[in-house]
């Protein structure tokens, strides 16, 4: 009884330290009051006598570097080439390292303390009891307070950056998203031999005016590739050097998979169909509506699935928190597409016509005759979806290719333990160039490399 006693007088001060704490914070904020260590790139703390007399003095080499970055930004550059640019002119970072990427130059975009401002309320503490710390990610709920330290750049000049920041993100339920990951079916199975994901690029622009698209590893594109690192002078370890790889290499090297293990085509084809046919009767037939419908809601409950993997993969470390925003994000806007699309069935009475089951049998043979076909320049995102688990590309060239017959999802889990060696053959330069030649393309020899295909094959 004195214990339990004893701990609820502990907890009840605990809880008024707590809101004296609070109000002393607010009294701080009203005042003005600078909070932080100082480190900050372009400036350094000046300590006085009492906090309410911390300032802010301009170093001014490091200020010339986010005047810089504001500069850059300003005239078009994204934030991974300013990166880039930071790492050439070899402008250091606060901790005094090289290893910027895209995130540390948009932190920096996005701090008013640049334009003379103090911000609060970037983080609170979730409760008195556990002490957990919450960092605020919405800036629209930080608070600004104009400072008694000399700005490094105008707030006309930050405002300006802000209004083109803007312009680059999505709003999903009232919440501010960066652009969704790309829906490109490479990039769904594409991981990197460092473990990043990829990102799709313009490659370049034929002479027909055909645009033919590349990859590359996530990694080189937030903090670049190691040779650059060397070229430049620094220390490469940790960074990636696996080559970008062009669009129809990957095609190429699918379709020579499939061919490979996918020998009678056409009879699987019809012989599926026959089986849909088969079990396939007037009774089963439901309204296009009704469909619809139904297909939506499967899908909003493996999306819900997946979100609750995601986060407990998030808790488990197994992602960062970048990673975490971008694939939460996606799934955002999709759950929000779909609550759209069944508000609209949902109002819509009309197409109650049982469906015809003769012409949907048809529709579903047009389209497994279109989605199966391996003679296209492009194989189907459903075939690619279907098949392919995850691609991963090797520093030395070679390409790991992982099978499975059913339906996967890319973004939430993979076992590497799951797939044995199943084969391995290389695409010489005379196979591509008949590839190539196929579709009104060609290849020149000095520019082929070997493609070294592994292909994995799901055990279960």
């Amino acid at each position: 009884m004195i214990v339990t006693i004893m701990s609820a007088m502990a907890q009840e001060e605990s809880k008024h330290i707590s809101e004296r704490v609070r109000a002393g914070q607010r009294i701080s904020r009203e005042k003005g009051v600078l909070y932080g260590n100082g480190n900050i790139l372009g400036y350094r703390l000046i300590k006085g006598k009492k906090s309410i007399d911390n300032t802010y003095e301009i170093i001014e080499e490091e200020a010339e570097t986010v005047r810089m970055i504001y500069d850059l930004y300003l005239t078009g550059m994204g934030a991974k080439t300013i990166a880039g640019k930071m790492v050439e002119m070899k402008r250091k970072k606060a901790d005094g390292t090289y290893n910027w990427e895209h995130l540390s130059v948009l932190r920096i975009l996005n701090n008013k303390t640049y334009a003379g401002y103090i911000s609060y309320n970037k983080s609170y503490t979730k409760n008195f009891l556990g002490h957990k710390r919450v960092t605020v990610r919405d800036v629209s709920q930080y608070e600004y307070v104009k400072g008694n330290f000399p700005a490094i750049v105008s707030e006309e000049t930050w405002n300006r950056v802000q209004a083109i920041k803007s312009k680059k993100v999505v709003i999903v339920d009232g919440r501010k998203c960066s652009k969704p990951i790309s829906k490109d079916k490479w990039c769904r199975h594409l991981v990197c031999e460092c473990g990043s994901v990829y990102g799709k690029y313009k490659w370049r622009t034929n002479k027909n005016g055909e645009v033919s698209n590349g990859y590359q590893c996530r990694h080189q594109i937030r903090y670049r590739k190691r040779s650059f690192h060397e070229k430049q002078g620094l220390d490469g370890t940790g960074y990636c050097n696996v080559p970008s790889i062009c669009e129809w290499k990957l095609d190429f090297m699918a379709k020579s998979i499939l061919e490979r293990l996918w020998k009678d085509q056409k009879s699987s084809v019809e012989e599926l169909l026959q089986d849909i046919q088969d079990n396939y009767s007037e009774e089963t037939g439901i309204t296009d509506r009704e469909y619809q419908i139904e297909k939506l809601k499967r899908e909003s409950e493996r999306l819900k699935n997946r979100m609750s993997n995601l986060v407990d993969m998030k808790l488990d470390d197994l992602i960062g928190s970048e990673e975490f925003e971008d694939k939460k994000c996606t799934i955002d806007e999709r759950m929000l597409q779909i609550k759209n699309e069944l508000a609209i069935l949902s109002q819509d009475e009309e197409d109650n016509e049982p469906v015809e089951v003769e012409g949907e049998i048809t529709k579903i043979k047009e389209y497994l005759n279109g989605v199966c076909d391996l003679n296209q320049k492009q194989l189907s995102d459903e075939l690619v979806d279907a098949v392919i688990a995850r691609i991963t590309p090797m520093e030395n060239g070679a390409f790991k290719w992982y099978i499975q017959g059913e339906e996967y999802d890319t973004e939430i889990s993979f076992d590497e333990s799951k797939y044995v060696l199943y084969d391995r053959f290389t695409l010489n330069f005379e196979e591509a160039k008949k590839y190539r030649k196929a579709f009104g393309n060609f290849i020149r020899a000095v520019q082929w490399k070997d493609l070294i295909v592994e292909v994995y094959i799901r055990q279960d």
